[in-house]
């Protein structure tokens, strides 16, 4: 329900109710005191009331296709970033070229990762496995604390160069809340379009492969 609608309905309410006791009812208590109001006042009760209430109506119906339309605006705006291989946060570094730039751009994301906070709870290894530079470990974690380390490391990787791979590994966890690649996810999908990623369950984790990395990553071979 809008915001707006609701106020407006109450206000109708009322005034319906002002209405039949000034209109048809004019005889209980309640409508004796309404209609010597209104005798005192010059003007129906229920008259100002309706008024009012068609404007907190028409607040929301004007409102409605302003907020649709801004939702189709940030849809479509975000299907073309991911399309180009957007991320929603700055990349660390602009594109280098060879050499030691090379390395460096790699360095300072490493150092962030490392220093990502995660708690003991947590932990990000680099280059664990081959073509995959950045797993999220999780050790002995409620559903609570595997959400936040998992909404970190999301955020980490819309903050980098999009890699064509990353994985949230297990262990010791046996109940985070839900299947770990549908919460890992929901957590993405709030940095990357939908359609620019995808999460592969594992018997101990979940990877996600990204549809669009940057270039400056090498082409990937698919881990096992």
């Amino acid at each position: 329900m809008s915001p707006g609608l609701l106020p407006g309905l109450v206000v109708a309410g009322v005034a319906a109710v002002l209405a039949w006791l000034s209109v048809v009812d004019r005889m209980s208590p309640l409508a004796m005191y309404v209609v010597e109001l209104e005798g005192a006042l010059g003007v129906a009760l229920w008259i100002p009331v309706v008024g009012i209430a068609a404007g907190l109506l028409a607040r929301v119906r004007w409102a409605r296709p302003a907020r649709n339309v801004e939702r189709r605006e940030t849809q479509e705006s975000q299907r073309q970033r991911g399309a180009a291989g957007w991320s929603p946060r700055a990349s660390i570094a602009p594109a280098p070229e060879q050499g030691a730039d090379a390395i460096n751009w790699r360095a300072v994301i490493d150092t962030r990762a490392l220093r990502l906070p995660v708690g003991p709870q947590g932990r990000v290894r680099i280059d664990e496995v081959p073509d995959v530079p950045y797993t999220l470990v999780l050790t002995g974690v409620t559903p609570q604390q595997a959400r936040n380390r998992l909404a970190l490391f999301a955020e980490l990787l819309s903050g980098m160069p999009t890699p064509p791979l990353a994985r949230v590994r297990l262990e010791s966890s046996p109940d985070v809340g839900g299947p770990i690649h549908k919460l890992l996810g929901a957590e993405l999908a709030r940095f990357f379009a939908p359609e620019s990623f995808h999460v592969v369950s594992r018997e101990d984790g979940a990877d996600i492969r990204f549809s669009l990395p940057d270039p400056r990553w090498p082409d990937p071979r698919w881990p096992a």
